[in-house]
């Protein structure tokens, strides 16, 4: 936990240090949209239950136009119910920092947005061999706790669009690269990257969400591009 403290003052260090060089902020956002994918998804096919994932942002102003500054701060937690009975119950916390390049806006406040991100991550795995007898009696062990760190690259694009003139939605496919060892098997879902594609200590993933954002000042209603 130490460790991860230390990770989130070292990526808030930097962008407090571009507010003194003149670069402004530019809004705060939150995404919690990531939990309704496992919301809709089949419990007994894919073995998701009971998430609880929550990030928030803050974007900068940066000496390059269109370009941001990103830097986001979020929570997961999950449960996850292996075809072989092992139970696993995800939690952790994660702090990310990265690029936001973004094309000239369209009529009606419209963009194209792309990418790329760094995310460390710190979790932990609660783990048990749960067998629910249906002839005999059902059978649980617990396993021991297991804690780890993971880092992850993710490139993403979309489009962000204004809702009103304060408020920005961002609409964003992503895929990403991760490298981590949390878990014994490593953990099916990684908090700040999502589910993995194999349990493996290097592997990729793909998603797509949707954010929100507070623009810290308002925009005209219509703007048309140069």
């Amino acid at each position: 936990m130490k460790g991860l403290i230390t990770i989130c003052f070292l990526t808030l260090l930097f962008p407090v240090q571009a507010q003194d060089r003149k670069h402004a902020l530019y809004a705060v956002g939150i995404d919690g949209f990531k939990n309704l994918p496992f919301l809709f998804i089949s419990q007994e096919e894919y073995g998701f239950s009971n998430p609880a994932i929550f990030e928030v942002y803050a974007s900068f102003t940066t000496k390059k136009p269109r370009t941001l500054l990103n830097v986001g701060l979020g929570y997961a937690a999950i449960n996850h119910q292996a075809v072989d009975r092992l139970a696993q119950h995800i939690t952790g916390y994660y702090a990310k920092i990265g690029r936001e390049y973004r094309g000239r806006i369209r009529k009606g406040n419209e963009s194209v947005l792309w990418g790329c991100n760094l995310t460390l991550t710190s979790a932990k795995v609660s783990s048990a061999i749960d067998i629910q007898g249906k002839y005999f009696p059902s059978y649980q062990v617990k396993l021991p706790n297991e804690s780890g760190l993971g880092i992850n690259i993710d490139f993403c694009t979309g489009i962000n669009f204004l809702l009103f003139r304060r408020l920005e939605a961002r609409f964003i496919a992503r895929y990403a690269f991760i490298l981590s060892n949390i878990g014994h098997p490593n953990a099916t879902y990684l908090p700040g990257a999502g589910v993995r594609f194999w349990n493996r200590p290097f592997t990729i993933t793909e998603g797509g969400t949707i954010q929100l954002f507070y623009l810290t000042k308002r925009v005209p209603k219509r703007i048309t591009s140069d």
